[in-house]
């Protein structure tokens, strides 16, 4: 969490990252920074308005192949927004401004590309998450307007069941869930850390964030060996070690 600049009407935080897994996969350039801001006037009162900046970067498997544009979101919660519905709004805009980016700077089928992280918005309007649902706009416009599958949908969204058991954490049952991999590859396999049930304070305890992974199958030309990625999740105790994982990782 890092504040770049704090003002009177604003201030700007970049609190994402993109991790490569440096023994599978190598990064391609520096990447950069995209950023998602709102009027001034649409936040509450109290404060400056919360300009969030998410790091993106290409990569590429080891020993070549189609490279792979990521980019990890750490969308603001629409509770510094009033009315908090113009954050929904906000959200859809601010996924329409990225999808943009990536077409025009990094166009499929040239490039693979990853859209992760912490949207700060459920899919469905109500809850619990169920397969057939009003769907919130954010959801829609990268899905079925954009093409991007959501990996955890492509994978468990069959059934009702399968969704709710995506919602488990350990013995209890979590809030609709607001942390995504979007992807323009085909996904093999995907979930939630769903034994995940540590609270702050509680032996175990890594974040208030379940860890969130998906196995995706990258086109031919690249390689016939599936990539790992995950979502990490965005606030993780400092003291805890994760393993190895198979790929690249998006924070």
């Amino acid at each position: 969490h890092v504040v770049q600049k704090t003002g009177a009407s604003e201030e700007v935080v970049w609190d994402s990252a993109v991790v490569v897994n440096r023994s599978t996969t190598q990064p391609v350039g520096t990447g950069g920074v995209l950023t998602s801001r709102y009027d001034p006037v649409d936040g509450v009162s109290g404060g400056p308005a919360r300009t969030k900046q998410h790091s993106y970067l290409v990569a590429q498997k080891n020993g070549g192949g189609t490279p792979i544009a990521l980019v990890s979101i750490h969308f603001v919660t629409s509770l510094r927004l009033s009315p908090k519905s113009i954050g929904f709004c906000y959200k859809q805009q601010w996924v329409k401004e990225i999808i943009a980016f990536f077409d025009t700077t990094y166009p499929f089928p040239d490039f693979v590309r990853v859209i992760a992280g912490d949207m700060n918005n459920p899919r469905c309007l109500g809850s619990p998450e169920t397969v057939r649902c009003e769907e919130w706009p954010f959801w829609k416009t990268l899905t079925a307007r954009a093409g991007y599958k959501d990996a955890i949908f492509a994978v468990h969204g069959h059934s009702n069941r399968d969704l709710h058991r995506q919602a488990r954490r350990g013995n209890r049952t979590a809030k609709p869930r607001i942390d995504y991999i979007f992807t323009s590859a085909a996904v093999i396999a995907s979930s939630f850390d769903v034994t995940y049930g540590a609270r702050a304070g509680d032996p175990g305890f890594y974040s208030d964030h379940a860890f969130l992974w998906a196995r995706l199958r990258l086109p031919p030309e690249v390689s016939n060996e599936p990539s790992s990625w995950a979502r990490m999740p965005a606030r993780i105790d400092s003291s805890v070690v994760f393993p190895a994982p198979l790929g690249p990782i998006t924070a």
